[in-house]
């Protein structure tokens, strides 16, 4: 993976993450942001062991579960314009596999998805009053829409709330706001907090896609819009828009981004990518080579399987494994030298994560850095190339680094 690449999922993880084991952390949402879907529904979505796969909805069936939503929020005092991107955005994501049967499948503690117990869909009813010829189906489509007999008032009205501007903005940012929430659940363990607000958005702008100045806040938009989901359906619908070329280029970067709960190895393994340009690696590496090996093993096993080394593992329906970074921990000073004179300004820069544990041993991280700038003025006073690619010994450890 490129550096570039490598320095921007780093920069993902930089902050606490959100994830507490001793609290619950899913059924935050009010009860009127719960999924609420019709009862005809429920067959037709996948089960865990199924594959991920459009449902054959037709444009009223998903306009009926988009409205059922928008009422659900309007009336539980949710704004109008909110209410009316989490509905076509909650509909849109079902019609995609998105929503997977049964709270076991969907892995959560806590179900978010209420079940309405009609017992015909909209296109039941209409086609049990309105036997229709051989027409074309999308005649067919707009022959319902424009039917009286379609619905109730409250059906009508909602339809006529949504314009092609905002439809044509839901369906181009449907995968990707999708994508986003995944991802920011994925580095940081929670939806959305504010504090995850920079993250978010430098994300999405990587996708180079424009969201129009009437969109929900992020906070709608990626943990209201998604929560009853479950995150397991987060992850699965990632890698099904992923493999199916649905997302920006810019995620597919991003399906390799650590888990919140291994920040450490992610930043140490970053690092120590970036010191291997350096003319004094092969010495280095070798002073240090099993708390190297050590790193690059971790990191290799934590790629493996991601979400088992989650700190919500329970919620991906993994069992949890625990992550060793303790020799990155060990690392730490040496890292931290590397970075405050080599790597100053750039995304790597940023990260908190090495901070308490280089702090734990000052002076090794100050005679690396002594080491370093050394060899940065030595270079700029070279009168040849071959001095200023000459030999210094890399500082030892000391006891205990």
């Amino acid at each position: 993976m490129a550096l570039n690449h490598l320095f921007a999922l780093v920069e993902d993880l930089n902050g606490p993450s959100m994830y507490s084991s001793k609290r619950a952390m899913f059924g935050y949402i009010s009860p009127h942001e719960r999924l609420q879907i019709p009862s005809w529904l429920s067959p037709q979505l996948r089960t865990a062991a199924q594959d991920q796969a459009l449902l054959h909805l037709s444009t009223v069936d998903v306009l009926e579960i988009a409205e059922m939503n928008y009422a659900a929020l309007v009336g539980g005092g949710t704004s109008e314009n909110d209410s009316l991107w989490v509905s076509l955005l909650r509909a849109r994501w079902i019609q995609l596999g998105c929503l997977l049967r049964t709270r076991q499948d969907r892995a959560v503690p806590i179900d978010e998805v209420d079940e309405d117990t009609r017992a015909q869909s909209y296109d039941e009813q209409w086609e049990a009053a309105n036997p229709i010829a051989a027409t074309a189906r999308d005649q067919y489509e707009v022959q319902k829409l424009n039917s009286a007999d379609l619905g109730d008032a409250a059906f009508q009205t909602y339809i006529k709330k949504i314009s092609a501007a905002l439809l044509n903005h839901v369906n181009q940012c449907a995968t990707n706001l999708w994508a986003l929430s995944a991802h920011i659940f994925r580095v940081r363990g929670h939806h959305y907090k504010a504090e995850f607000e920079d993250t978010i958005e430098r994300t999405w702008k990587a996708t180079t896609l424009d969201l129009p100045n009437t969109a929900p806040s992020w906070q709608v938009l990626v943990r209201v819009a998604t929560h009853p989901f479950g995150v397991k359906a987060l992850r699965d619908g990632f890698e099904f828009f992923l493999s199916q070329e649905a997302l920006a280029p810019s995620f597919d970067v991003r399906k390799d981004a650590f888990p919140a709960g291994a920040a450490m190895i992610g930043t140490g393994y970053a690092v120590l990518q970036q010191m291997k340009s350096a003319a004094w690696w092969v010495e280095f590496s070798t002073l240090y080579q099993g708390l190297v090996d050590s790193v690059e093993h971790q990191h290799g096993e934590i790629l493996k399987a991601p979400f088992r080394y989650h700190q919500a593992a329970g919620l991906y329906g993994e069992v949890k494994r625990d992550v060793d970074d303790t020799s990155v921990r060990a690392l730490a000073p040496l890292l931290k030298g590397f970075i405050t004179v080599e790597a100053a300004g750039t995304a790597i820069s940023r990260q908190k994560t090495l901070d308490k544990h280089a702090e734990q041993n000052p002076a090794t991280q100050e005679r690396f850095a002594i080491y370093l700038e050394m060899l940065l003025n030595r270079v700029k006073q070279a009168k040849s190339l071959s001095e200023a690619l000459g030999s210094s010994a890399v500082p030892g450890p000391s006891a205990p680094i």
